[in-house]
């Protein structure tokens, strides 16, 4: 089978990223003939080193603005349209909202089968008010699509149900049989349990692993940071990641030297092996990538009770949740793991085993996502 993934973005790798790259890596190792498109440099290395045929999108990967996007759009549009008809791929997994809509609506012409990837990104930029002629175009066109996509895969069940439900109120009428949930995974390969982290101390380090975008929560993290500080003498606090809300995060700390700013790492083994207890403290997750690499490494996590960060997290038995936003309730977590070394060791050890359990990506991808693939093209036949 011959399946299309393409994802854009604005340069920064994320969790959603990494996903694209593994999706194609995946069915290359299911003996399958992934074609993948993206416009983020590191990603197209990465990806021809295993020999998967790659092209790079128009759209540069860097942060541009509306009007940028709105011109170049025409000419990105023909590029997705003129690759798809081109290559004939019997499927199009696409993994982001502009190639939602394009491929969708192209259907006609390429004859392909669509597939959508977690699109709980839809959740902010769907507004049931509309604002503005764009706006109302974007809805317009996103209503369509979600009517004309073949199926549709989300990363937990709340995104499932808060787009659809916002797009039903849209005027959107959909098969919801067409609808599914597949979480997402990681490659235990890509991950050194060994790795010497770059620096030592005594101190209990207490991390987050992230990009640094106003959604994932890391402010809540550093202030809770800043409390704790006050109260013991013995803790670290590690950033690592790097992102466009990095430099608002930088002045949060003030002049807590307690807390340490790594920025963007390639090799975060050599942080997880030191970190002792990991955090993330999102206010929107699709999955939540950090938190199945912290329990890989047997790390106790402490996570917003939020979407796929709850869906990996068994309160009291392989982590511990509080409601997102809500400082001090990370603080009451994270001084329960601070003063208790039992329960970190407890809560990593069964953390690690649901990792081991659940298994990598190929498993994944061999038992979920290629079967949706398979069952949904011969549907369509």
């Amino acid at each position: 089978m011959k399946i299309l993934v393409v994802r854009t973005s604005d340069g920064t790798i994320g969790g959603a990223e990494r996903s694209a790259f593994d999706h194609v890596r995946s069915f290359k190792f299911m003996g399958e003939r992934p074609i993948f498109l993206t416009n983020n440099p590191d990603e197209i290395t990465r990806s021809r080193k295993y020999g998967i045929k790659t092209f790079r999108s128009v759209l540069p990967a860097r942060k541009m603005s509306n009007l940028s996007k709105l011109l170049l759009q025409p000419l990105l549009w023909t590029q997705y349209i003129l690759l798809a008809i081109l290559t004939k791929p019997n499927i199009i997994n696409a993994h982001s909202r502009e190639d939602y809509i394009v491929f969708t609506l192209s259907k006609p012409v390429h004859r392909s089968c669509v597939i959508w990837k977690d699109p709980g990104d839809l959740i902010h930029s769907i507004k049931l008010e509309r604002q503005g002629f764009l706006g109302k175009i974007n809805q317009l066109l996103l209503v369509k699509a979600f009517q004309k996509a073949d199926a549709i895969y989300f990363l937990n069940q709340d995104n499932l149900n808060t787009v659809s439900d916002r797009l039903h109120r849209l005027g959107c009428k959909t098969d919801k049989t067409k609808l599914s949930v597949i979480e997402s995974n990681i490659y235990f390969e890509d991950y050194n349990l060994e790795a010497k982290c770059p620096r030592t101390t005594d101190k209990l380090v207490i991390g987050t692993i992230t990009r640094l975008v106003e959604h994932k929560g890391v402010q809540y993290f550093l202030q809770a940071a800043n409390i704790l500080s006050k109260r013991y003498e013995n803790l670290q606090f590690w950033v690592v990641g790097s992102g466009p809300f990095e430099n608002e995060l930088k002045k949060i700390p003030n002049k807590n030297s307690d807390v340490i700013f790594w920025g963007y790492q390639e090799n975060i083994s050599r942080f997880m092996t030191r970190i002792d207890i990991s955090v993330q403290p999102s206010e929107f997750e699709g999955w939540g990538r950090n938190i199945k690499e912290a329990m890989y490494f047997g790390k106790p996590v402490v996570g917003s009770n939020i979407g796929g960060i709850a869906l990996q997290i068994n309160d009291g038995f392989n982590g511990l949740l509080f409601d997102a936003k809500n400082v001090s309730g990370l603080v009451m977590q994270l001084e329960k793991l601070i003063n208790n070394p039992p329960l970190r060791k407890k809560l990593g050890n069964a953390a690690k085993q649901k990792a081991l359990k659940d298994g990598d990506y190929k498993s994944l991808a061999k038992n979920k996502i290629l079967p949706l693939f398979y069952d949904t093209l011969s549907s369509m036949r």
